[in-house]
């Protein structure tokens, strides 16, 4: 008996379904531990990603919360902009908010990673504002403790300070985005568990630039004395003294530099 083509379809399907079972057994027994790892990891991943999604909005929640009058007014703000707009345009708010929503979706769409690294790119005071947050970050998290304030307030100066700072310690020639930004006395040194240490360890007198291969030579050893002499004295590290401070490192030109 002959079978019709609805059944002739069916019947394919289960055979490529049947084979797709045996290709996939195959491949587990013989990488199963390798498969594991990569659906662990890819779980893991998929997970954090979540977790900091929840985070981001919990954090959003809760900026509206201890601002309600700032966020009323920046609202307030907006929609007196949105509506001269409108009527500059000669539509009624309906039909400009509209066509403002048509016009910022056809817009290609950037992802908040390629926003930062477009910014990074041109703007130098966010790049070291941003480097210094990460790195914080890192330390915070492998001392297993939390920020006291945030990263601009713990270094005790505007932005502007920050980056006058840095920049009067570069050479003649120098790009302060192309250097690493050094902390002179070495986070480790810190015990980031008091506020009163996360004041001294990321107090912006704290901090000096240097190129990669200068930072990765200095690493984590005691600043020269001449590096120290930078650092505001109530800022340095517990039990450290003068005495213990190297006058210049092997290799290098100057105390301060290679």
């Amino acid at each position: 008996m002959s079978r019709t083509p609805a059944q002739k379809k069916k019947k394919n399907e289960a055979r490529q379904k049947l084979a797709s079972q045996r290709r996939t057994e195959k491949i587990i027994r013989e990488h199963g531990s390798e498969c594991a790892f990569v659906v662990k990891k890819m779980v893991k991943t998929t997970i954090l990603r979540v977790l900091a999604q929840a985070k981001a909005r919990d954090r959003a929640r809760q900026w509206k919360a201890d601002n309600s009058e700032r966020k009323r007014l920046a609202d307030t703000n907006k929609y007196l902009r949105d509506k001269q707009a409108a009527a500059r345009a000669n539509l009624s708010y309906k039909e400009y908010m509209a066509q403002k929503k048509e016009t910022n979706l056809a817009k290609p769409r950037r992802t908040a990673g390629e926003r930062i690294k477009q910014r990074k790119a041109t703007d130098e005071n966010f790049l070291i504002r941003t480097r210094l947050r990460t790195r914080l970050g890192e330390f915070m998290r492998l001392k297993n403790s939390k920020k006291a304030h945030g990263t601009m307030q713990l270094l005790g100066c505007t932005q502007a300070q920050l980056l006058k700072h840095l920049q009067m310690q570069l050479r003649t020639g120098e790009i302060l985005k192309s250097m690493q930004t050094d902390h002179v006395f070495a986070m480790e040194l810190y015990n980031p568990s008091t506020e009163e240490m996360q004041y001294r360890v990321m107090n912006f007198s704290n901090l000096q630039p240097l190129t990669v291969h200068e930072n990765v030579s200095k690493g984590k050893r005691l600043p020269t004395k001449a590096m120290a002499a930078k650092v505001a004295r109530w800022a340095w590290p517990d039990g450290v003294t003068e005495d213990m401070l190297p006058d210049i490192y092997d290799g290098w030109s100057t105390p301060l530099r290679m």
